[in-house]
C-alpha cells in the first residue's frame, strides 16, 4: 500500500473524536476541550453524560458501582462520538429523522428542525444503549411482567396514563404504525427475544448478565423518563444551540424511539440449525439461520447503533474486562486511525496491532483478534460488507443486493 493511500491518513479516533466535540452544539460541553479532559475514568465520563443530557434523575449516579457497570460509561461516551464520526457513512447520522417517516409520509414534529432530532436521538440512544447493566435486575433474570413499570415501552396504548398530558399525544397513539423504520422487530418479538435471552444466559455461570440488557435497561429508562416528563411543561424550543432547553412531555416521542432502538441493538440471528430449534421454542422464526433479517437503512438509528456498539473497542480492553493487563483508553484512541467517506469506511489497526506486539502480552493479542472477528462478523446480520483489505485494515463498506 503507499503512502498516498487513505489508510495512511493519520487521523487518530482521538483527533477525530476531538473534532467531533468541537462540533457538538452543546453549551454545556464547552467547558471540554479535548475528549482527555474525561475519558480517562469512568467517573469523569459520567460526569460528561449527566452535563450534556438535561437534568433531573442522572444517568450514572453513586449506586453504579458495581463491577459489571465499570467501564460502561466511557464505552457510553466513546459510542456518542463514534456515531457522530461514522455516521457520514451512507448519511446514517444525517438520516435519522427518518425513524419518524413511514413509506414517505412526514409526522410533523412540532417544526422541529433536522439536525436537532439527528443529535437529539443519537445523544440520548447512545449514552443509554447500556443502561441495562447498572440494574440489579439483570444478574436476577427478572421477568419483564415482574419489573412493575407503569409506563411500557412494549405497547402503543398506555390505559395507565388518562391523568396525563401523554394519553391525549397523538404522536404517541399508535406509535408502531406510526413510526415504522424503528421497528426490526415487534413489540412481542422483542419481548420472546428476551424470554430466549434468560435461557441463553443460563448456561453461562461465570457471566453477571442473566438476561438481555438491551431489552432490560430499555423498558426501564422508558419508564423512568415517562415518569419525570408527564407533567413537564410542554412549551420549549427545540434549538440545536441549546439542548439542554427545559423538558417537555413531547419528549417522550424521542425516547421512545430511542429505548425501542436500544431493545433491538442485542438481538441477532441464529447461527445454525441446533439453534433455529431453540428460536422456534420462542417464537423467532424470523430470525432463524436461513431467514432474510437484515440491520440496514429502513432502520438507520438501529443500524447505526449496531455498527458503533460493535466497533467500538476499549470496552474489551477496560480493566474490568482484561484487569491485571488492560490499555489506557488514550493509548487506544492514539493508535487507531479512521477515514469516513459517504461509501466506505477505512479503521486501521496496524499501529494498534504494532503496539500489542510490543507489549507481547498474549491474552491482548487474543483479545484483539476476537474482536476483530467480531467486526468481520457484522455482516452476517447487517447491510454492512466487511473486508479486511490488508493485515489490521478493515473496509466497511455497503453491500451490493
Amino acid at each position: 500500500m503507499s503512502n498516498n493511500d487513505d489508510t495512511d491518513k493519520k487521523t487518530s479516533l482521538l483527533d477525530a473524536f476531538d473534532r467531533a466535540l468541537e462540533d457538538f452544539p452543546n453549551y454545556r460541553s464547552a467547558k471540554y476541550n479535548s475528549l482527555k479532559d474525561f475519558i480517562t475514568d469512568d467517573s469523569k465520563s459520567a460526569e460528561f453524560i449527566n452535563n450534556i443530557v438535561y437534568g433531573g434523575e442522572k444517568v450514572f449516579d453513586s449506586n453504579n458501582s458495581l463491577k459489571v457497570s465499570q467501564g460502561r460509561a466511557r464505552h457510553s461516551v466513546l459510542s456518542f462520538f463514534y456515531g457522530l464520526c461514522l455516521g457520514k457513512f451512507m448519511g446514517l447520522f444525517g438520516n435519522l429523522p427518518l425513524v419518524f417517516n413511514d413509506d414517505n409520509i412526514s409526522y410533523v414534529i412540532d417544526n422541529i428542525n433536522e439536525p436537532y432530532i439527528c443529535y437529539w436521538l443519537w445523544l440520548i440512544t447512545s449514552t443509554n444503549h447500556d443502561y441495562g447493566y447498572y440494574s440489579r435486575f439483570i444478574r436476577e433474570a427478572r421477568e419483564l411482567e415482574k419489573l412493575e413499570v407503569t409506563y411500557n415501552l412494549l405497547e402503543d396504548t398506555h390505559n395507565l396514563l388518562e391523568d396525563t398530558q401523554f394519553f391525549s399525544y397523538n404522536n404517541l397513539n399508535n406509535f408502531s404504525r406510526k413510526f415504522k423504520r424503528v421497528f426490526k422487530n415487534t413489540y412481542q418479538q422483542i419481548s420472546n427475544y428476551y424470554k430466549y435471552s434468560i435461557y441463553y444466559h443460563s448456561f453461562k455461570e461465570d457471566d453477571e448478565e442473566k438476561c438481555d440488557h438491551g431489552v432490560l435497561g430499555a423498558i426501564l429508562i422508558y419508564d423512568r423518563v415517562a415518569r419525570k416528563l408527564k407533567n413537564a411543561n410542554n412549551i420549549v424550543e427545540y434549538s440545536t444551540s441549546d439542548m439542554n432547553r427545559k423538558a417537555s412531555y413531547k419528549d417522550i416521542l424521542f425516547y421512545k424511539a430511542a429505548c425501542l432502538t436500544i431493545a433491538q441493538h442485542n438481538i441477532f440471528k441464529s447461527t445454525d440449525l441446533k439453534s433455529d430449534e431453540i428460536y422456534k421454542n420462542y417464537n423467532l422464526y424470523h430470525l432463524l439461520s436461513n431467514s432474510d433479517y437484515c440491520i440496514g437503512a429502513d432502520t438507520p438509528l438501529l443500524a447505526l447503533l449496531s455498527l458503533v456498539d460493535t466497533i467500538e473497542c476499549v470496552k474489551i480492553f477496560s480493566k474490568s474486562e482484561t484487569e491485571g493487563h488492560f490499555l489506557q483508553t488514550i493509548t487506544i484512541l492514539e493508535n487507531i486511525y479512521i477515514d469516513v467517506k459517504m461509501n466506505e469506511i477505512i479503521i486501521n489497526y496496524r499501529d494498534f496491532y504494532a503496539y500489542l506486539l510490543q507489549k507481547k502480552n498474549l491474552s491482548l493479542i487474543s483479545t484483539y483478534k476476537q474482536y476483530l472477528e467480531n467486526v468481520k462478523a457484522l455482516g452476517k446480520w447487517t447491510v454492512f460488507y466487511i473486508e479486511e483489505i490488508e493485515p489490521n485494515v478493515i473496509k466497511i463498506s455497503l453491500k451490493n443486493i
